[in-house]
């Protein structure tokens, strides 16, 4: 699948000089979808096509309001070659948010456009290469909440021979019990070490994962996109998209005392010391060297400081 993916955007390449590194102004439009998942024709033209503003690297198009979703349209200078863009087939039918989303060539049939919910999108289009293989990639964002705090629907932990474990998502809390590999990446498109659909180890020493001590990721980290480990049994693994920073954690302590999964933030934190006295800040930053017991709702988990 991913071979057929691969030749079938570098032939749209070849076919139109269109939408690669050099993008040499051929137009792309974005075409909005009717609630039937159909598109309004004018004779052989759209009625509704918005065209979007070419860069050196990239098309873009900002505030663009959407009802029932979208296709992208790329047509050669004289008009006489065309392509209909749709999110790929091996990925998840809904975007995600801020973050790029592959493409593949479509056909413009109910079902086959990008699904998106209405309202107001800045949208992007732009080509990358992983490896040797070009993607066309696209991200929409929210036009008016740009900066809100978004994480994908799916994780993926996936190793190096394409087999890959779905993590179940509670609210940006992604977790599940498993013998992790000695090598994966974390991706929210199902493919291995693909650096722009992973998160990151924000350094080296983060990207060898250790019992009870948490490893800061990001996706606009520049480190490789792979962590390693040298555990052999069942662990639970923990992901925290939410909010900054991000961070994977590894343990054989319960799900659920590891970190709180249903809503804690709206229980206050209580600190006790090793001794079982209260400390008296909630503030785990300001903690001194030590061991701690964190009690936050139903939930507790212990907590070493260095």
């Amino acid at each position: 699948m991913r071979t057929h993916l691969t030749i079938a955007v570098l032939s749209a390449l070849s076919v139109l000089s269109l939408h690669g590194q050099d993008t040499s102004a051929s137009p792309l439009y974005i075409i909005p979808v009717t609630a039937d998942g159909s598109v309004r024709m004018n004779g052989d033209d759209f009625v509704d096509k918005i065209l979007m503003t070419e860069t050196d690297d990239r098309y873009s198009a900002s505030n663009v309001h959407l009802d029932n979703g979208m296709y992208f349209f790329g047509q050669s200078t004289d008009g006489n070659k065309s392509v209909y863009y749709s999110i790929t087939g091996w990925v998840e039918k809904t975007p995600v948010m801020n973050l790029p989303n592959p493409l593949g060539i479509t056909t413009i049939n109910p079902g086959n456009q990008i699904m998106l919910a209405p309202g107001d999108y800045d949208i992007e289009f732009f080509s990358r290469d992983a490896y040797g293989s070009g993607y066309h990639l696209f991200t929409v964002t929210d036009h008016n909440t740009p900066s809100k705090p978004s994480y994908p629907s799916h994780l993926f932990l996936v190793e190096p021979d394409g087999k890959y474990t779905t993590l179940t998502n509670d609210k940006g809390v992604f977790y599940t019990t498993m013998v992790i590999p000695p090598e994966f990446c974390l991706s929210y498109e199902p493919r291995y070490n693909i650096p722009f659909f992973c998160y990151k180890p924000i350094s080296d020493e983060a990207s060898v994962l250790k019992l009870d001590v948490k490893s800061i990721i990001d996706y606009d980290s520049d480190n490789e996109s792979i962590f390693t480990n040298s555990i052999t049994d069942p662990v639970n693994i923990l992901v925290d998209l939410r909010g900054t920073p991000h961070t994977i954690e590894i343990s054989h302590a319960p799900i659920d005392a590891i970190e709180s999964i249903s809503d804690h933030n709206s229980s206050p934190i209580v600190i006790y010391g090793i001794d079982g006295s209260i400390n008296e800040t909630n503030d785990i930053d300001r903690l001194s060297p030590g061991l701690y017991i964190i009690k936050q709702g139903q939930q507790v988990k212990k907590l070493f400081v260095r």
